[in-house]
């Protein structure tokens, strides 16, 4: 069983957030001595318009587990009503370089669907918002976004039905890749032949 050093990031909905940092403190503080010790996530419902997180960090947790921590977060909350969520940075109490954006990333990338050919696709929407100074800086989030969007990039190819994407048109895709400084070769069956790849052929 892992053994949870800290309980951090105050997770609140429908403008329950308050301004007065000891105030929200005081509360995380009282209701983390109500939470499941076995649980990594614990929700707190005050009404039906007021609620809190609590997320556990085990001891030593590394960035890939943040990560994990991240999509279980997501699963957590998908089926949830409500769609505004509010991280409050502050309540981190461990010092973990660039935590919430390793976080966020996992929330990110656990979002991933691959609705192309849906009729009917699923619009709604989670939006979070990170307050407090333990924010990601801007080139941090632009790096994240770069990943985010690489991964959603290979895992539509992955995706996509072997009747669309064929030989060709993954080529064509790929080559499209050029325009954010990709370096790109598609080789055709006679320079194939002459590089000896004919187990290609």
């Amino acid at each position: 069983m892992p053994h949870f050093c800290s309980t951090f990031l105050v997770c609140l909905y429908q403008r329950y957030l308050s301004s007065n940092i000891e105030q929200l403190l005081a509360v995380f503080a009282g209701i983390e001595e109500h939470a499941d010790s076995k649980k990594k996530i614990s929700l707190f419902e005050f009404s039906s318009s007021q609620s809190i997180t609590l997320i556990k960090l085990k001891k030593n947790i590394k960035n890939y587990e943040i990560e994990n921590l991240g999509g279980d977060f997501f699963n957590f909350i998908k089926g949830f009503n409500k769609k505004d969520f509010t991280i409050n940075s502050d309540t981190i109490s461990v010092k973990i370089k660039n935590l919430i954006g390793y976080f966020l990333h996992g929330v990110k990338l656990k979002s991933y669907k691959f609705e192309k050919y849906l009729t009917k696709k699923e619009k709604k929407n989670i939006i979070i918002t990170v307050t407090g100074k333990n924010k990601p800086s801007f080139q941090d989030q632009l790096r994240f976004k770069a990943i985010e969007e690489g991964t959603f990039y290979a895992r539509d190819l992955v995706s996509e039905p072997g009747n669309i994407l064929h030989p060709d048109e993954y080529a064509r895709r790929i080559k499209s890749l050029k325009k954010i400084g990709l370096k790109v070769n598609v080789y055709n069956e006679k320079k194939l032949k002459k590089l000896g790849k004919n187990t290609l052929l």
